[in-house]
């Protein structure tokens, strides 16, 4: 792509767009999400993903268990205690994940037009946003600590965009422990990646060393403060050996066990089950990152004589944060990985679009405009349908909510029924049972995998719990005794699965999702 050099060389004068129209594009942002996570007017559909995890850790925190000693947990903290503070103020609520999600997407909207408009001239600003939303529209059914990780490395880009005194590299600093206070690989890389801006802008403009050191110490000291201070009370109540088998042992020599969801095989592999309308956008973000990217460092390379300075400079630094937060999600890059640590390629991908002098370019990024238009409204079209065709409601522990699968309508209908808040469960693979109906896993892992994600000791006090509370119920999924051909280094459930035949017994099959429903042998005929 040719980029003529007074296209961008005076951007500013052509970026001011109406602040009416900017607040419009939140309001219609806002609107797009809730009516996806919402049942108008207030009602949350239930979603059955990886928020309910970290919810029933906030949970187990506000109950008094500390994370990593009594709840098993591999990434750092930050997540669990914005959700804990949450539920101590408002209760344990099913709309929560709904409502953050509704801010999550309304403020990386805000986040990402804010940038976008410092690069990109004209009403082209906002298609990063826009197709941010509407081409992941999936990845914003789920509360990720990838989103706040992403979110607080946004905003240290934003606050570095235009100048770069020490004391602005302080607070980028800042936030990039905040970056990794969420997720650690995260915010380590762009902490990173920020130092090579960093020296390249040094090395670029010629400039003396001694201010450089400063600047990258200012950088450093403000990671390790606001990381330090986020983690001491965990390092503290778990203990060191505890939280750095749980945070860097068990990621780096267990994970990879787990080879459908952390490892390369995922990459194309997690777009299996979805519906082809699901699909289709996501391809949109296989395209873009992280080949955006490299394409850009390219035409740096080629045409950086044909740009300000002033501009390159915001689009390296764009570029690099951007690439680093692909790296951190580079060894296990499933769909909703990508889609969190999107919107740096967005941003790059319209500003090449808009810039080029080729033809071709001017038709993509009318095909991006009218792509992102089509769909948000299947989108929608897609949602009011499954909400009239297949809602139906159930008044849980955590509250009213709309479900629209009848599979898991059914299985938390039986709970329901059959089960009180505070009562020890085990719900198998999934942890979407725990929050919802507010039952309590028996040990410190609520789910178990048969692979070597699972380890020994925790099957042997998973067993334990079992034994020690009596847990009446266990949902288990059949997949748990179908160990993949693939699987690294073994499994470990065979003793779970023994204890089960010898003290529970199946007393319900779930049609919609063959899930089973085991209860222990000493409470059959039992009432409620």
């Amino acid at each position: 792509m040719a980029v003529p050099k007074d296209k961008v060389a005076d951007e500013n004068s052509s970026m001011k767009l109406s602040p009416w129209c900017f607040a419009l594009f939140l309001f219609d942002a806002a609107a797009f999400l809730y009516l996806q996570l919402f049942i108008f007017p207030c009602k949350p559909i239930f979603l059955p993903n990886d928020s309910l995890i970290w919810l029933q850790d906030a949970r187990a925190m506000v109950e008094g268990m500390i994370l990593y000693r009594d709840i098993f947990q591999i990434t750092f903290p930050g997540i669990q205690v914005i959700l804990a503070a949450l539920i101590k103020a408002l209760g344990p609520s099913v709309w929560l994940p709904n409502a953050i999600l509704v801010f999550l997407g309304t403020f990386a909207a805000w986040l990402t037009t804010v940038i976008s408009k410092r690069v990109i001239s004209g009403q082209s600003a906002f298609l990063p946003a826009f197709l941010l939303l509407s081409f992941e529209f999936s990845a914003w059914h789920v509360v990720s600590h990838h989103w706040f990780s992403t979110l607080a490395a946004m905003a240290a880009i934003l606050v570095a965009l235009e100048k770069r005194s020490a004391g602005r590299i302080g607070v980028v600093g800042a936030l990039c422990g905040l970056s990794a206070w969420f997720t650690q690989t995260e915010g380590a890389l762009f902490l990173l990646a920020f130092a090579v801006f960093v020296l390249w802008e040094c090395r670029r403009m010629s400039k003396a060393w001694r201010p450089v050191i400063l600047k990258l110490g200012f950088l450093f000291a403000g990671f390790i403060l606001v990381l330090g201070l986020g983690l001491g009370y965990f390092v503290w109540k778990a203990g060191p050996r505890e939280f750095l088998y749980s945070t860097f042992i068990f990621p780096v020599k267990y994970a990879p066990a787990w080879v459908e969801v952390n490892t390369y095989r995922v990459y194309l592999g997690s777009l299996l089950g979805l519906r082809a309308w699901e699909v289709v956008p996501l391809l949109f973000v296989y395209a873009a990152i992280p080949w955006v990217y490299l394409y850009f460092f390219l035409a740096y390379i080629r045409q950086r004589e044909g740009v300000s300075s002033a501009a390159w400079d915001r689009l390296m630094l764009v570029n690099i944060a951007g690439f680093s937060l692909f790296v951190s999600v580079a060894p296990a890059p499933a769909w909703i990985r990508l889609c969190t640590v999107s919107p740096p390629a967005w941003i790059v991908l319209i500003w090449l679009l808009r810039n080029s002098t080729r033809r071709i370019s001017r038709s993509v990024l009318n095909f991006l405009w009218i792509a992102g238009v089509l769909c948000a409204a299947t989108i929608m079209l897609k949602t009011l349908r499954h909400e009239q065709l297949l809602r139906a409601d159930l008044d849980l522990p955590a509250g009213q909510t709309a479900f629209l699968d009848t599979g898991a309508y059914d299985e938390f209908k039986y709970l329901a029924a059959r089960t009180s808040p505070s009562d020890y469960f085990f719900g198998g693979r999934n942890v979407h049972f725990y929050f919802p109906l507010g039952l309590r896993p028996p040990s410190r892992i609520s789910y178990v995998i048969p692979n070597d994600w699972t380890r020994p000791g925790e099957v042997r006090d998973l067993i334990a719990g079992l034994e020690r509370h009596r847990a009446r119920y266990v949902m288990w999924q059949l997949m748990l005794d179908n160990v993949p051909e693939h699987t690294a280094g073994g499994e470990n459930l065979v003793p779970l699965r023994a204890y089960l035949h010898e003290h529970y017994h199946v007393t319900k099959i779930f049609s919609g999702s063959n899930d089973q429903l085991w209860e222990r042998n000493e409470w059959q005929g039992a009432i409620k």
